[in-house]
């Protein structure tokens, strides 16, 4: 038997045993409702290819930076990953998740004002949904299931007026705390994501724009959770 022909028969055997091991595990992995957001930063591979790998590393860099600088600050905000130039967050409950996607989009905002760089200003657009999903770990903790497969065909979505897209199943999650924000936040026309966008999905994936009056929200710090977090990790 060749040097390859025992290689190939090796990594079989151990792909055959993984199955079971796998199918297995899954079972046993917890189901759980989680609410989800993917964020994108804008435009990233068109500024590399203008501008180069340098410039285009260290927008990146403060992109994240202001994503980990919410999420330290907001309760119950967690960063599942970065992939690119994309971060996923998870949130058990669907206030945190909304409050801190508005608070990221703000402090883009107005870090643009303030840092006058080529790595300034950028956008986001982002993606919030919820579900029942599988915790399963593997390196660190992670989630699969179909929730987070609609929110990632929901950012295949261009020009949909607004940054910021709401899933169907979080705006039913979220629908009871949005008269609190009435001055600041407001949901546009029901959408549905069309058979390219949602790659031939079998179900509907129907989705809302998030519109955020900036203005009003700087005064919102009475009962808008990331601005209480912060005011209270400040006073430690």
């Amino acid at each position: 038997m060749s040097n390859i022909d025992f290689y190939l028969m090796q990594t079989q055997i151990e792909i055959f045993n993984l199955g079971d091991e796998v199918r297995r595990a899954y079972e046993l992995f917890p189901d759980e409702f989680m609410c989800f957001a993917f964020i994108d930063l804008v435009k990233s591979s068109r500024f590399r290819v203008e501008r180069g790998a340098r410039e285009g590393y260290i927008r990146s860099e403060h992109f994240f930076s202001i994503v980990r600088s919410v999420v330290r600050v907001c309760s119950d905000l967690f960063l599942i990953k970065e992939i690119g130039d994309e971060v996923m967050l998870a949130s058990r409950y669907p206030r945190f998740l909304m409050e801190g996607i508005i608070l990221i989009d703000l402090l883009i905002e107005r870090t643009a004002l303030n840092i006058h760089d080529v790595t300034f200003p950028f956008t986001v657009r982002s993606c919030i949904g919820a579900g029942i999903v599988k915790r399963i770990k593997r390196d660190r903790i992670d989630y699969i299931g179909t929730p987070i497969d609609r929110l990632a065909r929901l950012m295949s979505v261009r020009d949909a007026g607004s940054s910021v897209l709401v899933g169907a199943e979080f705006v039913e999650n979220v629908s009871s705390i949005l008269p609190e924000y009435k001055d600041i936040i407001r949901l546009g026309p029901e959408r549905i994501l069309t058979l390219d966008e949602s790659k031939n999905s079998r179900e509907p994936i129907l989705y809302r724009p998030l519109l955020v009056d900036r203005k009003p929200l700087l005064n919102a710090d009475k009962n808008f959770i990331p601005w209480i977090d912060y005011s209270r990790a400040r006073r430690r």
